[in-house]
């Protein structure tokens, strides 16, 4: 499907709805009916999902004039329309899924995007922890590739960043989570959308549950989200499990592939050795820990287990030098760009 085509379309069905709009202010409207009417490219019959084309009749007017559904149309075409209602000027954000398909993303691929993750989606205006749009966009123009984001689950359901301002609770809703924070708080659906606006960008996430029942609720809202956009999206990220009952959970409930999992050890009562050891018999790809953890003996042993280690969280160069002299793979970070190191 040409881009000529698909731009005539879109630009077809705005101003014909621009001129609906327009004809119904300047005089009333005396009809305007659904019809049952199908749609066809090349042949096929496009599902409109249960949308129906509307029929409008001006007063005065006896030719009939049929508008159709833009959303229903484009994703029928396999595109990703998405409506944008905040700020002064709405936007209709209308993605291919060949744009996102190009980037070839593989499982792991995260790894060879970079060896530095901006923590918490990186620093802006001298702040940490703020997971927000803004650090995200700031922080990929530094250079960075793959970013962390700290996520949780309001009570209206929506798993959503976590402002360090506004520590999403049971009660939250996200539109007061989003009101009490001066940045703009994304939705994991609003992390999707910037992986197909991103190509090269990834996600790592840290979810922060324990229990079976959030964790359910977390991963099924992830996976539905990617599936229903995109299935190829879950390249695009990495999602951290805390200890191995969690690990054997997700392994026996969600497609995730293997490559795509991280053990992240701040929540884990695991020792070393038993570390060493379960990461070595599952073939576990990458471990994070503090960076005082990160000892020459325990980094080894995880290389040695087929294992790249991240260390977080470090904003000093020379620290972060040391940890990577000991065999440290990655640096969780605020503040330091690659600029710092070549």
């Amino acid at each position: 499907m040409g881009r000529g085509f698909v731009a005539g379309l879109i630009v077809g069905l705005v101003c014909a709805l621009s001129a609906f709009y327009v004809s119904g202010a300047a005089a009333a409207i005396k009809s305007a009916d659904y019809n049952g009417y199908e749609v066809f490219l090349d042949g096929g019959r496009i599902d409109l999902n249960g949308k129906s084309l509307i029929s409008v009749v001006n007063e005065g007017e006896t030719n009939i004039t049929n508008y159709m559904p833009l959303r229903a149309i484009l994703e029928g075409l396999g595109y990703i329309v998405e409506w944008n209602t905040e700020g002064a000027e709405p936007k209709i954000l209308i993605y291919s899924k060949e744009y996102y398909r190009e980037t070839k993303a593989v499982p792991g691929a995260y790894m060879k995007a970079g060896f530095l993750v901006a923590h918490a989606l990186g620093g802006i205006d001298g702040m940490t922890y703020t997971n927000s749009l803004e650090a995200f966009l700031h922080n990929y123009k530094l250079g960075h590739r793959v970013f962390e984001i700290d996520l949780q689950i309001t009570s209206d359901n929506r798993l959503v960043a976590v402002h360090e301002l506004a520590r999403v609770s049971p009660e939250s809703l996200f539109e007061e989570e989003k009101a009490a924070v001066p940045y703009t708080m994304p939705s994991f659906h609003d992390l999707c959308l910037l992986m197909f606006e991103y190509p090269d960008a990834y996600i790592i996430t840290d979810t922060k549950y324990l229990d079976e029942f959030d964790n359910r609720r977390t991963f099924e809202i992830m996976t539905r989200t990617i599936n229903a956009l995109d299935p190829a999206l879950i390249n695009r990220f990495a999602f951290q499990f805390y200890n191995q009952e969690m690990y054997r959970f997700l392994k026996n409930n969600f497609k995730i592939p293997h490559e795509n999992l991280i053990y992240t050890l701040y929540l884990s009562n695991d020792g070393d050795a038993e570390v060493a050891g379960f990461v070595s018999r599952e073939k576990i790809r990458s471990v994070v820990m503090w960076a005082h953890r990160a000892s020459a003996g325990f980094v080894g042993a995880l290389n040695e287990a087929g294992a790249a280690v991240y260390a977080h969280t470090v904003n000093d160069k020379k620290r972060a030098a040391e940890l990577i002299g000991l065999g440290v793979y990655g640096i969780y970070t605020d503040t330091l760009t690659s600029g710092d190191f070549y």
